[in-house]
């Protein structure tokens, strides 16, 4: 009889133990997040899906991720926007696509030529104060910042044509923003701007010559190398883009959910970066490269530092950050530290 009760006690307390489980485990998630990032399809399974996993085991199920890419709830122009009105809950934001909402939205991307690597990126965010900065320009806008992701370590030129001097840049038609490529354009580049689902296409029936939008990982994802094959291996900057939320959506959040995202946020740099790394030499065979001479190379260089004169002329912020790029460059550039 003894030996009978205590099997019963044993299967109430596993029974109870296991409705303990589901409910924990098994309920619905709390919190479902309308998110959107700005990269193209191929990104997601690479870069974003990790990620998902990652945070949603991270918070017990307590979240779900609705995980959209490039366009596929709103226009990424216009991702700013519908973030602050609510119609998406948080995104992955790069501010060059809609350059008239914020301060700093012509450099935070990328400044063109402005760091040599993405380690110096990161460095001048966390350790220089340029996150604040960036901080304080979404907030004034009115959208909760929660920190910088750092994509690909080299921005770089692809071709349907090789490009082995400055004088093949001109008319050459390139799918980028205006920012990015400031000193192609003063060589004769002709800049245009094709949605991420339409480059391949554009460059197969040659509506466009080349597109800058990242490096060479980022371009074999998304099979832009088969119509693209020849690489300038001439670095224009480094991508960087940014994690926000509702303002609303994240005060409703608890405190160590909240936690988790910034947590993991940081997760996914590293995940992004050694991926980056690790394939930006293994697929540099996906392309023909080709460099300019030291020369030229220097002219490039002397053509962004003029411009980030004229962008230091846009507003205050623009102008403490611009100077903020310059005094960082002559501090690594003198002590010869990493360059």
């Amino acid at each position: 009889m003894n030996k009978i009760k205590i099997l019963i006690r044993s299967t109430i307390v596993i029974v109870l133990l296991l409705g303990l489980a589901m409910v924990t485990y098994g309920a619905e998630p709390t919190f479902i997040i309308r998110f959107q990032h700005m990269g193209p399809a191929a990104d997601t399974p690479i870069h974003h899906i990790p990620w998902v996993k990652y945070l949603e085991k991270a918070t017990g199920g307590r979240v779900k991720i609705m995980l959209h890419s490039s366009c596929e709830l709103v226009p990424d122009e216009n991702l700013l926007p519908a973030l602050k009105a609510g119609t998406i809950d948080a995104c992955i934001y790069a501010s060059i696509m809609n350059p008239s909402l914020t301060d700093l939205a012509l450099i935070e991307t990328s400044l063109v030529c402005g760091l040599a690597n993405q380690q110096e990126q990161e460095t001048f965010y966390k350790q220089r104060g340029y996150e604040d900065l960036v901080r304080e320009d979404y907030e004034e806008y009115g959208v909760h910042y929660v920190g910088p992701i750092f994509y690909d370590p080299s921005i770089m030129l692809i071709t349907r044509k090789p490009v082995k001097s400055l004088s093949d840049l001109k008319g050459l038609k390139i799918s980028s923003y205006k920012s990015m490529i400031k000193p192609l354009i003063d060589y004769g580049a002709v800049q245009d701007n094709i949605s991420t689902d339409e480059l391949y296409f554009a460059g197969k029936t040659g509506v466009i010559d080349g597109l800058v939008w990242g490096g060479v990982p980022c371009y074999s994802y998304n099979s832009w190398n088969e119509v693209f094959p020849y690489l300038l291996d001439e670095s224009l900057g480094n991508w960087t883009c940014n994690f926000l939320f509702n303002e609303d959506t994240w005060n409703s959040l608890p405190e160590d959910i909240q936690a988790i995202f910034e947590l993991t946020v940081n997760w996914m740099t590293t995940h992004s970066n050694l991926l980056y790394y690790s394939d930006e030499s293994r697929l540099r065979s996906n392309f023909i490269s080709s460099k300019l001479s030291i020369e030229e190379h220097q002219k490039i260089v002397q053509s962004a530092e003029k411009y980030w004169d004229e962008l230091a002329t846009k507003n205050e912020r623009m102008a403490k950050a611009i100077q903020m790029y310059k005094d960082y460059n002559k501090e690594l550039n003198e002590t010869g530290w990493n360059r």
